[in-house]
């Protein structure tokens, strides 16, 4: 697993775990396993730390929203939002090398969120995870609201230019690159970052991953 040194908190220490887990049980010699290793690695974690079936008695009423990612819930009491991912989906990557690594495992979207909660000031939360089916998983995630409009494309693009991110295009789809971290973001749409009463730009919801070799390399090509 190629991750680096994450913050100290419940979350980042539960995923500094999954990962030792990870490098110890999946053959990473002779390539990336395959996406249900994946899975069934990080069932096994779940089960070691008791993540199953959080409690959270919102999630049982009819969902406020849903997107492509989540049904989602308000809770005006802590002015949190809570993201339940659908049934065996945990986003898509920025880059991927065909249509099957297209879709992100659940460590690349723990990670995602971790990425957020360093880059961002973010502070979201993993609760636990659900379990349908043997394979099909549902992960939960608390995430704090932000009060404001949504952000213009012209403030979008110079609040990531002004910080030294690279822009660049993916299928089709704007993208930025940080590439002192090895770090890309999409889905930067004026639905995913708020600007704040006082000005500010806020991400709240963006596709993070670190990338390394041919990935890394095919998109400094596109630079």
């Amino acid at each position: 697993m190629d991750t680096q040194p994450i913050e100290e908190s419940p979350f980042g220490e539960s995923f500094k775990r999954l990962c030792e887990r990870a490098e110890a049980t999946l053959d990473f010699s002779t390539g990336d396993p395959f996406f249900e290793e994946f899975v069934q690695c990080f069932i096994d974690h779940c089960d070691e730390e008791g993540l199953w079936n959080p409690r959270c008695r919102l999630i049982e009423k009819p969902p406020d929203d849903f997107g492509q990612e989540h049904s989602v819930w308000f809770n005006p009491s802590d002015a949190c939002y809570y993201k339940l991912t659908h049934s065996g989906f945990y986003g898509l990557n920025v880059v991927y090398r065909d249509e099957c690594d297209r879709y992100a495992t659940p460590f690349q979207y723990l990670e995602r969120w971790l990425l957020h909660n360093q880059m961002f000031g973010d502070s979201v939360e993993w609760l636990g995870c659900f379990r349908e089916k043997e394979e099909s998983i549902s992960l939960l995630i608390r995430q704090p609201a932000v009060e404001g409009v949504p952000a213009s494309d012209v403030e979008i693009h110079d609040f990531f230019k002004e910080v030294g991110w690279v822009p660049f295009r993916i299928g089709g789809e704007h993208a930025f690159y940080a590439q002192e971290n090895g770090i890309v973001i999409s889905d930067t749409h004026r639905g995913n970052l708020v600007k704040t009463h006082g000005g500010l730009l806020v991400p709240i919801d963006l596709r993070l991953q670190r990338i390394r070799g041919s990935l890394q390399q095919a998109v400094l090509n596109q630079l």
